[in-house]
């Protein structure tokens, strides 16, 4: 059984995704798991790897190889002019090139082309991303708190209805649950129920009934 885990672990670590050239060329997401597949197209298809975004994302590019064969080394320019236009190359389809940078004459013809990876841009991008991800995920279960927070004061309004309580208790339950109420908006909930269970009963104006429904409440927001 560890070895099948590990196998399938090594297996999707490796997973191949074939694109044929003109799908990385327009930054398509479209892929085959199966080079066979994908070459059914007509193309030459590339392997970009388990990640395809990565090529939605604009991190990869096309490199073209080429083949080089029957080299010849030049002692300067001139000479390199020289051996450039008498080299006939064998093979077919290639031609004569003369590399001064290198001092060199070859034949070469195009073979394919192949896929390079930004990595290092790429891994900015997705960790730029996790970041946002993270901050939105947090910014989200802020609201939904702050939202549940309102809902626990509609509550408190609610249980205080049937009170029948004067203008004066009215003020001073105001009073008593100001601080409760701040933590409620802002959405600090915790602090909130603690504040809620250090509140004294007096049966008028916050009952063990309240205390109990507020928290409850409030334990649902925090999923307990």
């Amino acid at each position: 059984m560890k070895f099948l885990i590990l196998l399938l672990v090594s297996l999707t670590a490796s997973a191949s995704n074939w694109m044929p050239l003109s799908k990385i060329q327009s930054q398509s997401l479209q892929a085959y798991q199966l080079e066979e597949d994908c070459t059914k197209l007509g193309e030459q298809c590339l392997d970009v790897g388990d990640e395809p975004e990565i090529v939605k994302e604009g991190f990869t590019s096309l490199q073209d190889n080429y083949s080089k064969s029957e080299v010849e080394s030049c002692l300067d320019e001139a000479d390199c002019q020289s051996k450039h236009e008498a080299k006939i190359c064998t093979d077919s389809g290639e031609t004569s090139i003369k590399n001064l940078e290198l001092l060199e004459v070859y034949c070469s013809k195009f073979l394919s082309k192949s896929l390079v990876k930004d990595n290092s841009g790429w891994s900015g991008f997705k960790a730029g991303k996790a970041t946002e991800a993270q901050l939105e995920a947090g910014i989200s279960l802020a609201t939904n708190l702050r939202k549940c927070g309102e809902r626990v004061m509609a509550l408190m309004l609610v249980r205080n209805q049937p009170k029948g309580l004067t203008t004066t208790q009215v003020k001073q339950l105001v009073s008593a649950y100001a601080s409760i109420k701040g933590l409620l908006e802002s959405g600090s909930l915790a602090s909130a129920k603690e504040e809620i269970q250090a509140v004294t009963a007096d049966g008028v104006l916050v009952t063990n009934a309240d205390k109990t429904a507020l928290s409850a409440e409030i334990d649902k927001c925090l999923g307990m």
